[in-house]
């Protein structure tokens, strides 16, 4: 598999989903209308501010993928649209849709508010979408290659457009206006899920590798060394449930501490292997530290994640574990055949820790962005 490949494959999964999230608006848009009694220039009025901010954010969104990297610009476009998408859904949630009478004005402006802030937030977020794919095509795919991989991306983008207008209605109709918007909040628990499994399995796996590669001689070192994250991650794992459990005990909200937890279980592993994405030849010493810390912080998300999840999943936390286990081991089996491919082309380990610390960083804003006290129930 050419080394560009897993790139695009992530580009083209990326637009399908902001096709999905603009249609999922513009069929819901004849039952929100009727639901918040705006009248068609409104409606008009929201559409319109979305274009404004999506013709606002085509240049800068191409000068940051060209300078920083498409696949990091599109991996915070893409969470920040699928936010704006779910906080569509704020005017129905806050009593405004059928509780406030049409001459109640202060009510229908402020659903109005609200509609043009996350249409114009959508709009502003999904301007990365094709200046990111022009740019990671530009700079990744071989000329006698582009033409079929650029056309598989928006065949994609095309896809999500068939996705949000054939089931978001089916949606809708089962959960409410609100439930179409918020629905997510089972998909990012697989997200986050997979992206934990991603680095999990490949950790597991390849650290002995890895280290070898840098320096470690001989079986019983390399053995020795591979054993210090994994005891780094039994020590810290308790220290972070019990702190978890004292800032609850504290009086802060539960949602708020699985949130930080997990923040620091992302947002951690995603730091810790910068050094070694980022430094050519790193070395045993530098390897060792660094994985230590990631697999230490990852065992922050036993207070963060799996705690959350059982938090939400109640009678159901058997089953809706099982879906997102089975995503997170899917992801671990993707990652490795993933890290195979980019080491044997590449010759180095730098590209697998770009791409661990990118899913890291994106998993954390999704899980801060869609988390919720909302039970999931089936």
């Amino acid at each position: 598999m050419p080394s560009w490949r897993p790139v695009i494959n992530y580009t083209a999964v990326s637009l399908l989903l902001c096709n999905v999230h603009r249609n999922t608006f513009s069929v819901l848009l004849p039952q929100i209308s009727a639901q918040l009694a705006l009248s068609p220039s409104a409606a008009g009025a929201v559409q319109a501010g979305n274009l404004l901010a999506y013709l606002a954010g085509q240049l800068p969104s191409g000068r940051l993928a060209d300078t920083l990297s498409g696949t990091r610009v599109l991996v915070v476009g893409l969470f920040l649209w699928s936010a704006a998408t779910a906080a569509t859904a704020l005017p129905c949630l806050t009593g405004l849709a059928g509780a406030v009478p049409a001459a109640a004005a202060s009510g229908a402006q402020l659903a109005l508010l609200l509609l043009l802030g996350a249409r114009g937030l959508m709009g502003l977020a999904s301007a990365a979408a094709m200046p990111c794919v022009t740019s990671i095509s530009a700079q990744l795919v071989p000329a006698s290659e582009r033409g079929s991989a650029v056309s598989f991306v928006y065949a994609c983008f095309n896809a999500g457009g068939v996705l949000g207008l054939a089931l978001v209605p089916p949606l809708a109709m089962a959960l409410g206006l609100p439930g179409a918007f918020i629905a997510t909040q089972l998909a990012v628990l697989c997200y986050a899920h997979a992206v934990m499994g991603y680095g999990f399995f490949i950790l597991q796996n390849w650290i002995p590798m890895y280290l070898a590669s840098v320096g470690g001689q001989g079986l019983a070192v390399t053995g020795g060394l591979s054993s210090l994250p994994w005891l780094a991650a039994t020590l810290v794992g308790p220290l972070a449930g019990q702190a978890a459990d004292r800032l609850i005990r504290g009086g802060r909200s539960t949602l708020s501490v699985r949130r930080l937890m997990q923040a620091v279980c992302f947002l951690g592993c995603a730091s810790s292997v910068v050094p070694l994405a980022v430094t050519p030849q790193p070395g045993i010493t530098l390897a060792v530290c660094c994985l230590t810390a990631s697999l230490a912080l990852y065992s922050f998300s036993h207070s963060g994640f799996h705690s959350y999840l059982q938090d939400v999943a109640a009678g159901n936390a058997g089953v809706v574990y099982g879906i997102t286990n089975t995503c997170s081991i899917a992801a671990g089996i993707a990652g490795n055949l993933v890290t195979g491919c980019v080491v044997e082309a590449s010759g180095s380990y730098g590209a697998v820790f770009v791409l661990f610390a990118a899913l890291n960083l994106s998993a954390a804003l999704a899980f801060n962005a869609f988390t919720s006290t909302n039970k999931v129930e089936f």
